[in-house]
């Protein structure tokens, strides 16, 4: 799963720019989804998180989710981030427009076990993002968007 741990099985983190990496993510959403609305979040110059190469998975697989999973003709993706300097860490939101996730299902979304056998894909997904996140020292929740949607709130340390 993660390529480069120390010897004690714990991933090398460093600092990576958070700005760069949704902005990458966001501009891979462009072409293949071109009735796509993307609200980007404001200037992150110099906010950096404490993560790895993993980091523009993570996100982007979140921002996958919200284009794929609505079944709107002109999706919405809202990117917000707070920075919190005091707690020394950065809320990413990633909030759609569609159909939304089942108040029942949310608690099994990020479970490996259950989401593999109720989804039409593998569920890996997002398992995957929750266990990353877990490594960076931060997590991940979903809720319901003010759009109408799904809305995952990734935490993570500010580096």
């Amino acid at each position: 799963l993660l390529e480069s741990t120390t010897g004690d099985g714990h991933p090398e983190l460093e600092a990576i720019p958070l700005g760069h990496v949704l902005g990458g993510e966001l501009r891979t959403l462009d072409s293949p989804y071109p009735h796509l609305t993307v609200e980007p979040p404001a200037d992150l110059v110099g906010v950096e998180v404490r993560a790895n190469h993993m980091l523009p998975p993570v996100l982007g697989n979140l921002c996958n989710n919200a284009v794929q999973h609505n079944d709107g003709h002109e999706p919405l993706v809202d990117i917000d981030v707070d920075v919190d300097r005091r707690e020394q860490r950065v809320r990413v939101t990633v909030a759609d427009d569609g159909p939304g996730i089942p108040d029942d299902r949310q608690e099994d979304l990020f479970d490996r076990e259950k989401t593999g056998s109720q989804s039409s894909d593998t569920g890996l997904g997002l398992h995957l993002v929750d266990r990353l996140t877990d490594e960076y020292g931060g997590n991940v929740s979903v809720a319901d968007s003010d759009h109408g949607g799904a809305a995952f709130v990734v935490e993570l340390p500010l580096a």
